[in-house]
């Protein structure tokens, strides 16, 4: 893998993580109300004497909103930075104590349900390649289809009823054990996580599995799975060692982007079960008006999809030793 890669990778990714939190900034900037001027209402509102509602809007907000434009960008972004976020008006904490209890989350629903997605899509996709013609593939199709155009919170309200009011198998809502290794924590974990990680298992591997069997249906028909079946090689060897190591790759590159997908999807599904995470805590923020929490979610969660794009790029020359690092673009 060459330095110069990684470097120019390295050089894109603080790029993108300063466009966007230069959006952020604009967000703020551009909004029809003042957040220091509407803090201090909501203070006096609180019965709070002017001069002392002033002081506490100051602390509570990460940079001065009166101040020039310029002071302020240069402000917010060492802020970021430094890791303050401002004071949660709504929770009365520090923004990032407040993500930091509720991201991971999110970032475990969303990283459980790519992984089986593509996990459950990729065997389907192959399976179905491999019965190209049958009527297993022909129900397959019909199924990943429908699926694939339903949308994740019909799904989950879907699921619901099934199985939390229907048949009262699962739960909603919260718990409130302590977060910790221990099995009862786990368990109560994928308890309470079974549903949405469900909901989007079935959004998600249709889009899959229909991918990887289109790349996969063409590389049967290529000239080394011939020369392969010529050697006597099993047909589940030459699926899983060849076909499907080729047919996944070109899949692998789209996982990233899925992840911005995913965190906004988490909002819903996350209010629909009543989790805790922060697609819940961005709805009240929003709802509260609380502008230092609804901006530091944001920033949180764009930075994570840009690492994680990041991250997919370095490691796809990894997954596949045909492409030299130093020659992508």
């Amino acid at each position: 893998m060459k330095l110069k890669y990684i470097y120019k990778k390295s050089i894109q990714t603080v790029i993108s993580v300063l466009l966007a939190i230069t959006i952020s900034f604009v967000m703020a900037a551009v909004l029809p109300i003042n957040p220091y001027y509407l803090l201090i209402a909501q203070y006096e509102q609180q019965g709070i004497p002017y001069e002392q509602a002033v002081v506490m809007a100051s602390h509570v907000l990460s940079y001065n909103y009166n101040a020039p434009l310029y002071v302020q960008y240069i402000t917010y972004i060492s802020n970021i930075f430094r890791g303050n976020l401002g004071t949660s008006i709504l929770f009365g904490r520090p923004v990032i104590y407040v993500i930091a209890s509720n991201l991971p989350y999110t970032l475990f629903l969303v990283i459980a349900s790519l992984l089986f997605s593509f996990a459950i899509g990729t065997l389907i996709g192959l399976g179905t390649a491999l019965k190209k013609g049958t009527k297993l593939e022909a129900l397959s199709y019909v199924i990943n289809t429908l699926l694939l155009g339903m949308p994740n919170y019909l799904i989950a309200i879907l699921l619901v009823y099934a199985f939390v009011w229907r048949y009262p198998i699962f739960p909603t809502g919260s718990y409130s054990i302590q977060p910790s290794l221990s099995i009862d924590f786990l368990g109560n974990l994928l308890y309470h996580y079974t549903l949405p990680i469900l909901t989007f298992i079935l959004v998600l591997f249709p889009g899959f599995a229909l991918s990887i069997r289109a790349v996969a249906v063409s590389q049967l028909n290529s000239d080394y799975v011939k020369y392969a079946e010529l050697r006597g090689i099993k047909n589940s060897r030459i699926l899983l060692n060849y076909v499907g190591k080729n047919s996944i790759l070109p899949t692998y590159t789209v996982v990233p982007i899925l992840l911005g997908n995913l965190f906004v999807g988490a909002v819903f599904i996350e209010t629909i079960f009543h989790l805790n995470g922060a697609g819940e805590m961005i709805l009240e923020a929003i709802s509260a008006k609380d502008i230092p929490a609804m901006m530091g979610f944001f920033n949180i969660i764009i930075l994570t999809i840009i690492v994680g794009n990041y991250v997919a790029d370095i490691t796809y020359s990894l997954i596949d030793p045909r492409i030299r690092v130093g020659e992508r673009t």
